[in-house]
């Protein structure tokens, strides 16, 4: 299955509130106006979507509510499909219902399902804070530099650390344009690091 590599102006929403759908668009493109956002109010049309994904309509960033995360009739989530057709794009949740599931979203967050969460309504400039964040990490120096030599589909490729631990590239461009500690070090470290094709 091909893979496609995300373009940096183009953000995805899915959210079955029609109304919190529009709100986040709306707050988004007053924030960033060089954002192209297309909005879902269903996971099926997300699906069809992904299947039809081109180098210029790929997001970079997806922001979803709970329902993104589901499977729909025994068929793949939103997120699953992602993780297959566009490894690299950034993912959000937010949600009112997940945070009503104890340890539902740290464990999300843990598992790596979502690499950021907020409570819908409440945390809507924070989500806009992030995606503001993320996007001008995403077009730094070493995170250019990984998509430009990552294998073709996004995948495929490690990183050999210090005794032989190995690093998934997508994984290390994702801590990067997230930031933290993890990812400071990795953008640090980068120069030294020795890509290996099909190394895990």
């Amino acid at each position: 299955m091909k893979t496609q590599p995300p373009a940096e102006a183009v953000v995805w929403l899915l959210d079955l509130d029609s109304a919190c759908l529009e709100a986040v668009r709306q707050h988004l493109q007053g924030r960033l106006h060089s954002l192209r956002i297309e909005a879902f109010e269903e996971p099926e049309a997300v699906a069809k979507a992904v299947q039809r994904l081109t180098p210029d309509a790929t997001p970079w960033f997806t922001n979803t509510d709970h329902v993104g995360l589901v499977k729909v009739a025994g068929k793949p989530s939103v997120r699953q499909l992602f993780r297959r057709q566009s490894p690299l794009t950034m993912f959000s949740l937010y949600s009112f219902s997940a945070y009503q599931e104890p340890g539902l979203v740290p464990r999300l967050l843990e598992e790596k399902e979502v690499d950021a969460a907020f409570m819908k309504d409440r945390d809507i400039d924070q989500l806009g804070r992030t995606i503001e964040a993320w996007q001008q990490r995403w077009r730094g120096p070493v995170p250019t530099q990984i998509r430009r030599q990552m294998p073709v589909g996004g995948g495929g490729a490690g990183v050999r650390l210090a005794e032989g631990v190995v690093l998934d590239l997508g994984d290390i461009h994702r801590e990067i344009v997230k930031g933290g500690a993890l990812g400071e070090e990795l953008e640090k470290a980068w120069e030294f690091i020795s890509i290996e094709a099909n190394a895990k």
